[in-house]
């Protein structure tokens, strides 16, 4: 038997793919990799696979960070729709990478801090001159009592081993207005379907969890959150007009490639300027 992190059911152990190591939950409907590699193994990948050391003559990263052409957006629409253009507004972002969203934020005005356990990353964002700690723990020693206005998880909770948990932790952290934002693959894509086990988000080493629009939902509720879509289309400014125009039309349907989620406490929700989730 096999216990689910998101929702506690316990199932037996199902793989999902042949090949791949996720396994799906019954209850909840989210697939998580079992058994999950040891922190030393994930270590090794996000070094080969994320940020090679620029000292070594290892190849280039195979992945790379939200661009800044799709931050722009995201934090653009945050500010005038979640954060209501407070001025000044404090954000945390977790899982910063090299804090391309952090340096985004900055230049709307808000403060931004980063959290990222990665060596490198971390020191690439602190030569940005961003204030970026290693751990949340760290962050809070330094500010016990610092409340942010916004939280962001930029395809952070399918790296982490218990993202129901880390979002409980989070949710004490908010101001009390805040909001969470958070993005993730989504396995119901169109794209994951038609590829299946060759899916390129079922195959990053580093990926723990794949959510579906209803997983993400249940993840929320578990933690403790009411949530809604992000109110804006997401789109690459580089494409066609038709190509913009059927992104937007995958966004409102749930199958485009990537869940883009605001959430709030459930003891504080305040969701009434957009659309309720489905």
């Amino acid at each position: 038997m096999i216990v689910c992190r998101i929702c506690g059911a316990e199932s037996e152990r199902r793989p999902r793919w042949n090949g791949l190591q996720f396994v799906q939950c019954p209850t909840c409907g989210v697939l998580f990799l079992d058994p999950q590699p040891s922190d030393e193994e994930l270590s090794e990948r996000y070094d080969l696979y994320y940020y090679p050391s620029r000292d070594s003559a290892r190849r280039p990263s195979v992945y790379s960070n939200t661009p800044r052409a799709v931050t722009d957006q995201i934090v653009r629409c945050l500010h005038y729709h979640v954060l209501h253009q407070v001025s000044a507004g404090s954000v945390l972002d977790y899982g910063c990478g090299v804090g391309d969203f952090m340096a985004t934020a900055a230049r709307f005005g808000l403060n931004p801090i980063g959290i990222e356990f990665n060596y490198e990353a971390r020191k690439e964002a602190r030569a940005r001159g961003l204030v970026v700690h290693e751990t949340l723990e760290e962050l809070i020693g330094c500010e016990p009592t610092r409340r942010f206005d916004l939280i962001a998880l930029l395809d952070v909770v399918e790296h982490v081993r218990d993202p129901r948990a880390l979002l409980r932790q989070l949710r004490e952290l908010l101001s009390r207005k805040g909001a969470v934002y958070l993005s993730a693959p989504n396995r119901l894509a169109l794209k994951a379907v038609l590829l299946g086990n060759r899916w390129e988000e079922a195959n990053n080493p580093t990926h723990l969890y794949l959510y579906s629009p209803s997983s993400i939902k249940r993840l929320l509720a578990e933690a403790g959150y009411v949530f809604r879509w992000l109110p804006c289309r997401i789109g690459d400014p580089a494409r066609t007009p038709l190509r913009r125009a059927a992104s937007h039309m995958a966004q409102r349907l749930r199958i485009n490639s990537t869940l883009r989620v605001v959430a709030r406490s459930h003891s504080r929700p305040d969701m009434s300027s957009g659309a309720t989730p489905r």
